[in-house]
């Protein structure tokens, strides 16, 4: 685009140093208007705005990318919880189970039916249950953990351990 400038001065003039103190010097003024019309610049303005568009294009495409991965960390998020909280259910009915079964194996060997090698399989069975049910709170947890680091509800200050 074309540029306009003006520039204007005052001053005074004398033909001795002396002339300007005693009152004979002459004052004048100056007023110079300037316009710059860019004729050639070999398309250097329209190459910086075409940059700049494409930078604001690139700016806008991040933007929405990140916004996308957002909704996608929250959906999956949201998505793993259902499936965490069914396993949970099933899970802990298997613990429950396996300590009945193991119960049941202990009352048996005490009365004679049968030997330890099945209280023992029982045992194995029900730690395993056990484990598994651990686990999958542990899963739980990390899975929250996720939904609100992805919903940006993350207080960063709890990150730091107590004494630094």
């Amino acid at each position: 685009f074309p540029s306009v400038s003006l520039i204007g001065g005052a001053g005074v003039a004398g033909g001795d140093l002396t002339d300007l103190f005693e009152g004979d010097y002459a004052s004048g003024w100056t007023f110079t208007p300037s316009i710059s019309v860019p004729i050639f610049d070999f398309g250097t303005r329209r190459g910086n705005l075409d940059a700049a568009r494409a930078n604001a294009d690139a700016a806008l495409a991040s933007y929405e990318g990140t916004i996308q991965q957002a909704f996608r960390e929250v959906a999956n998020a949201l998505a793993v919880s259902e499936t965490i909280s069914s396993r949970l259910e099933a899970l802990e009915q298997l613990a429950d189970d396996t300590g009945v079964t193991l119960y049941l194996s202990q009352e048996r060997f005490k009365s004679g039916l049968d030997d330890y090698l099945t209280v023992l399989d029982a045992q194995r069975e029900n730690y395993n249950a056990q484990q598994e049910l651990i686990l999958a709170h542990l899963d739980r947890g990390l899975n929250s953990l996720a939904l609100y680091r992805s919903l940006a509800v993350w207080d960063a200050s709890l990150e730091e351990a107590p004494g630094e």
